[in-house]
């Protein structure tokens, strides 16, 4: 007797049953995001997130529009639970989650303007799946966080002294400017390529890891603008410095004790021989605290308060004026850059009289 056609079917109706249990359970890395009511199983690099389609369309004009697409059929629209549609999506795992947890009602949803301070992961996956998708006030959240911490106002950023958001590693402004790309928020690129000009070049050239394994770097264009950078913000950092002590200290009756004179012709030579100190560091950083590089520790508090306050002002107002000329100096178009505060206009001080 030909037993054939019985085997068959035993094989048959056992992978049926191994697809149904295989079905009913979460793919890896899916059970924060598979909701046993959900009617959409989405599909992103073999990790599998079941939701509902109402509050995706909701949200995404063009989520919507997917779903009423015919899909390819293929083994995850056979393995998929029966009453679930199959959408496949080219976004990683990660880049998805963190658009989930924005968007879905959850305990712990993340927004970018939340008390708790975002990863980079979590900043870029807002911007680049929410200008995907068209979710509007996913990118208006990203583009304000971006704007608080990138800021076009000098003020503010020299009140803060940051370089990069608080867990955020320095490479990571490479992902920034290319955020501000994307979205068109070009006030956020000069303060972002002058951070990117400080990297060393195989952090330029090799740009950082993300979430997903992938790498992501600077668009050819802004790779040479920030090589080209390096050189002209350094020239301009150590001209700078130079300038503030073009002019002599207060007047004698200004100036609290006799020693400054020299100490600041001790703080210009140092300088002067090692501009590197100056030039390899963030244009905006705080200069007064690299004297103790150049001239020893706490070179500046040799100087009576007066005398200090006067440097100080005058190296703030040389990087105001750098600030200013950011795009220039990067070769970016940035309209309204540099209007959010004046140039402070000092005293032309005289000079200390020798005794």
């Amino acid at each position: 007797m030909n037993t054939a056609p019985a085997a068959t079917h035993k094989r048959s109706h056992e992978d049926d049953m191994a697809q149904s249990t295989q079905a009913k359970k979460p793919r890896q890395g899916t059970s924060e995001f598979w909701a046993d009511d959900g009617n959409v199983v989405l599909v992103v690099r073999n990790v599998w997130f079941r939701v509902h389609k109402s509050v995706l369309a909701y949200h995404s004009p063009v989520i919507a529009d997917m779903f009423s697409l015919p899909q390819p059929a293929d083994a995850a629209t056979s393995a998929a639970p029966r009453d679930c549609s199959v959408v496949h999506l080219d976004d990683s795992p990660e880049d998805l989650r963190h658009f989930l947890c924005a968007i879905l009602p959850r305990k712990k949803s993340n927004l970018v303007g939340s008390k708790d301070k975002p990863n980079f992961g979590t900043v870029s996956a807002y911007a680049r799946l929410g200008h995907t998708y068209q979710i509007e006030h996913l990118v208006a959240q990203t583009v304000e966080f971006l704007k608080g911490f990138f800021t076009d106002d000098f003020d503010h950023w020299d009140e803060e002294h940051y370089v990069v958001p608080a867990g955020w590693v320095s490479d990571e402004v490479i992902g920034v400017v290319n955020m501000a790309r994307l979205l068109g928020c070009h006030s956020v690129l000069p303060s972002a390529l002058a951070i990117c000009c400080v990297l060393v070049p195989d952090a330029l050239l090799d740009g950082f890891e993300r979430e997903d394994g992938s790498r992501e770097t600077l668009e050819k264009s802004d790779l040479i603008r920030c090589l080209r950078g390096k050189e002209t913000l350094a020239k301009e950092s150590v001209s700078a410095v130079l300038r503030a002590f073009r002019h002599n200290p207060p007047n004698r009756r200004q100036c609290e004790r006799q020693p400054c004179r020299p100490w600041l012709d001790v703080l210009n030579d140092a300088v002067s021989r090692f501009p590197d100190v100056f030039g390899g560091v963030h244009v905006l950083n705080d200069w007064v605290g690299s004297f103790d590089m150049v001239a020893g520790k706490k070179a500046d508090k040799r100087l009576c308060k007066s005398c200090l306050s006067t440097l100080t002002a005058r190296l703030r107002d040389e990087q105001r004026k750098i600030w200013n000329r950011l795009p220039e100096l990067l070769d970016i178009q940035v309209d309204g850059w540099g209007q959010t505060g004046a140039i402070v206009e000092l005293l032309d001080f005289d000079a200390v009289v020798e005794k």
